[in-house]
Order: structure tokens, then C-alpha cells, then sequence
């Protein structure tokens, strides 16, 4: 695991970067491809449907709506700004659209960063655990991955 950041390293830089502006999906389909982007997320690290998960896209909070959609696909989420002020997720899905063609296929890239000992008090770092990019594709009309593909750590460049 990669150490990316102190806390107020993360609190500030997190407030800049969401702080006037939030995501909204162009339609239900590209928001339909984020749920299962986050959905193998949640099952890759083997996260419980208790676990409260932050979400961010484009380094922009999620809007509202967007939120309440993700959550009507079975996902336990929040926008990454309830973390700043509550410290409730546990962890983090940021996710960067690398290439969209609705409704035929996308790349995304995907970072996912460990919060608990930070909430809990008993670490002043967030941990990057995994990064890497997903490759999906319409199929039969409705979203699939195709594969992900791991980043390399920086130190393996």
C-alpha cells in the first residue's frame, strides 16, 4: 500500500477541488456505467453492503441526483464531501472518465483509497490500496466490463 497523503493534506486539497462545483452524468446510461464500475469496486475488495463508500468523479463531488441514482443500484455511497465533514466513509472510489462513446464503450480510471485509520484516530494517512483502469462496453444494452487493468505503483515506472 502507497501512502498518499496527510490528512490535511487531503482535507484541503479535497475542499478546493469540490468545494463550488459537483458531477451530474450526461444520462442514465453513463450513470448506469459508473454503478458498475463502483459495483466491481465493492466486490474486488470485498466490501460489505454495510460499508459506507465515498465517491467522487473527476476529481468533482457527485451531485445529489447522482448520488440518489448510484444508491437505487444498490450502492452504499456518498458524495466525497460527507467524508470532510464526517468522517464516515471508510473508503473512497475516485473515478476519472478517461474516454466515453455512449452507448457503445468506455474507459475509466479508478483510484481507491483506505480511510479507516484515519476515522478511527489511530493514523494521520490515507492509503491508496489500488489503482487501475476499466474497460467497458455495451452488451445486449446493458453495460459490462470488459477487463481492468492494474496501474503500475510509481515506483515500478
Amino acid at each position: 500500500m502507497i501512502v498518499i497523503a496527510f490528512l490535511a493534506s487531503i482535507r484541503s486539497e479535497s475542499t478546493l477541488r469540490a468545494s463550488d462545483r459537483t458531477y451530474l452524468p450526461r444520462s442514465e446510461d453513463e450513470t448506469g456505467l459508473l454503478a458498475i464500475v463502483i459495483s466491481s469496486e465493492v466486490r474486488a475488495n470485498q466490501w460489505t453492503k454495510k460499508e459506507l463508500t465515498c465517491v467522487s468523479v473527476n476529481a468533482m463531488d457527485p451531485s445529489r441526483t447522482l448520488v440518489t441514482a448510484l444508491r437505487r443500484h444498490d450502492l452504499n455511497v456518498c458524495s466525497s464531501a460527507q467524508w470532510r465533514k464526517e468522517f464516515n466513509c471508510g473508503f473512497e472510489v475516485r473515478l476519472r472518465l478517461v474516454s466515453v462513446d455512449l452507448p457503445h464503450d468506455a474507459r475509466i480510471h479508478a483510484d481507491i483509497v483506505d480511510y479507516r485509520e484515519v476515522n478511527e484516530g489511530s493514523g494521520h494517512f490515507a492509503i491508496l490500496m489500488r489503482t487501475g483502469e476499466y474497460w467497458a462496453r455495451k452488451v445486449d444494452g446493458q453495460w459490462a466490463i470488459d477487463k481492468y487493468v492494474p496501474s503500475k505503483p510509481a515506483s515500478e515506472h
